[in-house]
């Protein structure tokens, strides 16, 4: 469930460079609190993140010129760590340790339990600096466990655990300032990154006989006859949700870097998922 949330291809160039900006922050923040290797798995997704909270919460970025491993001999702008990018630093460590544990209980595979056991002891040291985002994750990603394990066919319900993290983490940073239409934004976005993520993998989980919450709910062995058959209803439940994940940021009237956060939540998230469904639609169905 990586890589979904983005900006898009055409941001112009200084208005990307502003995202970029960000990328630095929660890499730097990542390096500061569990050192490079851990920077591997810093991706946009938790970047999007930071730009909506530094708008939201009213806190400027700082940057500054200066090299990094990414650009070793040309100055570029980076930006300084703060509060929010360490918390998310945290948040996304955490995540993608569930993630490689939850990869290692599908696989049983001795790469996978070797993954595992090489990121504990970032885990560990991002559970202390922040317990209540490791109980979050570990007990919504178990909700999520059994509902899959369940066969779930809901496509609502087996989506709500991931939304509810979305929200709970966005809780967690913002605190008691976090009101309904910031909720609602992470909720319906945390919903998206599910749904889009199993549309993404569904010829995939097919192919080797796994779960797929849409081959649950709507049957199937082929991914171009599920989606074909069932494409206006999918319609509808992904554009429905990024409709309501509009509404929700709209409403929130941000000012800063909202350059980059309306191309986020009104063009990439939406191109996002005609992309996706282009896999098993050719020429996109209407």
């Amino acid at each position: 469930m990586f890589g979904y949330l983005s900006i898009d291809k055409d941001l112009p160039e200084n208005q990307a460079g502003v995202f970029h900006t960000f990328t630095c922050g929660t890499c730097l923040a990542t390096k500061k609190l569990f050192g490079n290797v851990a920077r591997l798995w810093v991706g946009n997704d938790v970047n999007v993140l930071s730009v909506l909270f530094h708008s939201f919460l009213g806190v400027n970025a700082v940057p500054y010129k200066g090299r990094c491993v990414m650009s070793p001999v040309k100055e570029r702008l980076l930006m300084e760590t703060d509060k929010i990018t360490e918390d998310l630093a945290v948040y996304n460590a955490l995540l993608f340790y569930y993630k490689l544990l939850d990869d290692y209980r599908d696989e049983r595979s001795l790469l996978s339990g070797i993954a595992v056991r090489s990121f504990r002891k970032v885990r560990n040291k991002a559970r202390s600096i922040r317990p209540d985002f490791d109980e979050a994750i570990s007990e919504r990603l178990s909700e999520l466990y059994e509902k899959e394990k369940s066969g779930c066919g809901i496509l609502d319900e087996v989506s709500e655990p991931f939304a509810a993290l979305s929200r709970d983490v966005c809780i967690g940073l913002v605190g008691e300032k976090a009101d309904r239409n910031l909720l609602g934004l992470c909720y319906n976005v945390g919903k998206w990154i599910y749904l889009i993520d199993a549309l993404d993998d569904l010829g995939k989980d097919i192919a080797k006989k796994v779960y797929n919450p849409i081959r649950a709910a709507f049957g199937g062995e082929d991914a171009r006859e599920i989606v074909g058959r069932n494409y206006d209803e999918l319609q509808f439940l992904f554009y429905n949700t990024l409709n309501y994940a509009a509404k929700c940021y709209n409403d929130l009237e941000l000012k800063a870097y909202s350059c980059v956060l309306r191309n986020v939540f009104h063009i990439s998230l939406r191109n996002k998922t005609e992309e996706i469904f282009g896999k098993y639609i050719s020429g996109g169905k209407k």
